[in-house]
C-alpha cells in the first residue's frame, strides 16, 4: 500500500475536506478543485516531487484499482491466487496513478489551474459515466470520459477515456500481448520494474508557459492517450512524442464519431499498428450537446503513400477519405 509523506498528507487533507461525496460529477469537480488548490500552493510549487505525490494522493483516493485490475486481466484474474491478485492490484494502481497524472499534465493547461468543462452525466444503477473536456496547452479541448462506480456514498473512478481511447482497454491489450509471448510472472516482473522507476514530475510543476511547450514526460507503461495516438507501446522504453505534422501533410480521415465508437475504432486500427490522431470537432445541429471525435491516420508526406494505405483500408470494409491539414 502506498505511503505518503506526512507533510504531503497534511496538505492534501487540509485542501480535501469532504471532497467526493454526492453525485459523480460533484465528485470529479471536488477532485479537480483540490488538485487546483495544490497547484496554487506556493510551498508545493517549489517542490515538484512533493506536488506530484500530493496529486497522486488525491487521485488514489478516488480510483477503484481492484475493479480496474480485474477488468484489465480478464480471465487471467480468475486463475490468480488471492496473494497474486493483491500484488497485481497494487502494482497496477501505482502504474495508473502516475501515468494518468503524467498524461493529463502533459496536455492540460496547469496555470492558473486545470480548466474542465462538464458536458454530460449518465447514471445507471451503481455505474455512471461523466463526459467532459479539459483545456489543452494549445487552447483546444481534450475530451475526457470517466467511468465510475458507487461504493456506499462514494463514487469511485475505475476507467478513463482520454481522446476516445480507454485506459483499461488499452492496458488490457498490452498485458495480453505480454501474457501470450511469455507468462504471468514475466508480466508482474515488468510491472515491478516500471513502478520502481522514478516518477516524472516535470509536467506537474507549474512552469512558465514557454518552458512547458515540449515538456511531455516519458511515463511508465503509458496508456494510449497521446494527442497523436501512436502504435500500441509494448512494455519497454517509452516512445518519444511524435513530431507535429509538416506543412502540406496528408491524412486518411476515417470520420467523426461519438466517444465510444471512436474508441472502438481507434483500438481496432491500433492493433494494425497504424499512427492515429483523434481530436474533438463541432457536432452537427442534430447532435447538439454531444462531443464528436474525428479519427485520422497519418500524417503522410506523400499523397501516393496515403492513397495506397487508403485502398488497403477500403479493402477491409472502411470508407475513409484523404484530407489535408487544412481540412
Amino acid at each position: 500500500m502506498a505511503r505518503w509523506p506526512a507533510a504531503v498528507l497534511t496538505v492534501v487533507l487540509a485542501f480535501s475536506g469532504e471532497a467526493g461525496a454526492g453525485p459523480p460529477t460533484e465528485t470529479l469537480t471536488a477532485v479537480v478543485t483540490t488538485v487546483n488548490r495544490l497547484l496554487e500552493d506556493p510551498t508545493l510549487r517549489e517542490k515538484p516531487e512533493d506536488l506530484h505525490t500530493a496529486i497522486r494522493a488525491v487521485v488514489a483516493d478516488r480510483f477503484e484499482a481492484r475493479l480496474a485490475a480485474r477488468l484489465v486481466l480478464g480471465r487471467d484474474w480468475d486463475i490468480r491466487t488471492p496473494a497474486e491478485r493483491e500484488e497485481f492490484v497494487q502494482l497496477f494502481k501505482e502504474l495508473v496513478e502516475s501515468a494518468y497524472i503524467s498524461r493529463i499534465a502533459a496536455r492540460a493547461t496547469v496555470r492558473p489551474g486545470l480548466a474542465v468543462r462538464y458536458i454530460d452525466e449518465v447514471i445507471e444503477g451503481d455505474r455512471a459515466t461523466v463526459t467532459a473536456t479539459i483545456e489543452s496547452r494549445d487552447g483546444r479541448e481534450v475530451p475526457l470520459e470517466h467511468r465510475m462506480i458507487r461504493q456506499g456514498d462514494r463514487w469511485m473512478v475505475y476507467d478513463v477515456s482520454i481522446e476516445g481511447v480507454e485506459l483499461v482497454q488499452n492496458y488490457r491489450a498490452q498485458f495480453q500481448r505480454v501474457l501470450r509471448r511469455s507468462s504471468y510472472p514475466e508480466l508482474v516482473a515488468e510491472l515491478r520494474t516500471k513502478v520502481a522507476m522514478p516518477a516524472t514530475v516535470a509536467t506537474v510543476a507549474v512552469e512558465p508557459p514557454a518552458a512547458r511547450v515540449d515538456a511531455s514526460p516519458a511515463p511508465v507503461l503509458e496508456p494510449l492517450t497521446d494527442v497523436a495516438l501512436r502504435t500500441v507501446p509494448e512494455l519497454g522504453p517509452a516512445v518519444p512524442p511524435a513530431a507535429g505534422p509538416a506543412p502540406g501533410s496528408f491524412w486518411i480521415q476515417m470520420g467523426a464519431f461519438t466517444n465510444t465508437v471512436a474508441g472502438e475504432l481507434a483500438s481496432r486500427l491500433l492493433e494494425e499498428s497504424l499512427p492515429l490522431a483523434i481530436d474533438a470537432v463541432k457536432a452537427p445541429t442534430g447532435l447538439r450537446g454531444q462531443l464528436l471525435l474525428r479519427v485520422r491516420i497519418g500524417p503522410f508526406t506523400d499523397r501516393a503513400e496515403a492513397a495506397a494505405k487508403l485502398q488497403t483500408l477500403k479493402s477491409h470494409g472502411y470508407k475513409p477519405v484523404i484530407a489535408t491539414d487544412r481540412d
